[in-house]
C-alpha cells in the first residue's frame, strides 16, 4: 500500500515599521529570536544557527505548560538582509513519519519599512501531518505578532 504524500501551503506578508537589517537580524540572530518567537505563551530557551548555506539551526520552543518541542535543520539559502531559506523535518522518530518544512521569508524594503513575506511549505502523510499541522495559520500570524511588538520595543536598542 503506498502512502499518499500531502502539501499544505502557506504565505504571510506583514510590514514593519523598521529597515530590512534590523528585521533580518531579529528574525535570524538566535539572541534576538528568543525575545520573539513561537506563539503566545510560547518561550524560547534555546536558540542556535550557524548562518550560511547549510549551517545547521536548532531551537527549543517552551509551551506554557512547560512542554519542550525541539526543532533543528538546515539554512537552505541566505542573503542578508533579503532572504532566508530553512529546511526542517519533524517526526521520523519511529513513533511519526517524517514531515518537511521548506520555510522562505523575504525582507523587502518599503521606504525605511520592511514587508516580510513567508512563504512555507509543509509536506507528509496521516494523522501526524493532520496534528502538526493543525493551527498553522494562527501559529504563524503569532509569530509574525510578536515580532512586531519585538521591533517597537528593542530592535535597534541592542
Amino acid at each position: 500500500m503506498a502512502i499518499e504524500m500531502v502539501e499544505r501551503n502557506l504565505v504571510l506578508t506583514r510590514r514593519y515599521d523598521a529597515p530590512p537589517d534590523v528585521v533580518f537580524r531579529a528574525w535570524t540572530e538566535p539572541e534576538q529570536m528568543k525575545h520573539w518567537w513561537g506563539p503566545h505563551g510560547w518561550s524560547i530557551p534555546l536558540s542556535e544557527a550557524d548562518l550560511r548555506p547549510g549551517g545547521a539551526f536548532r531551537y527549543a520552543m517552551r509551551s506554557p505548560e512547560g512542554h519542550e518541542h525541539m526543532v533543528e535543520g538546515t539554512i537552505g539559502e541566505i542573503d542578508p538582509p533579503r532572504r532566508i531559506v530553512t529546511v526542517s523535518e519533524l517526526g521520523g522518530d519511529g513513533n511519526h513519519p517524517p514531515i518537511r518544512v521548506v520555510t522562505a521569508v523575504t525582507f523587502e524594503e518599503q521606504g525605511g519599512a520592511t514587508l516580510v513575506t513567508v512563504d512555507t511549505t509543509v509536506s507528509g502523510s496521516g494523522e501526524w501531518f493532520d496534528a502538526a499541522t493543525e493551527g498553522m495559520d494562527q501559529h504563524w500570524g503569532e509569530h509574525m505578532e510578536r515580532l512586531g511588538d519585538y521591533l517597537s520595543t528593542f530592535a535597534g536598542k541592542e
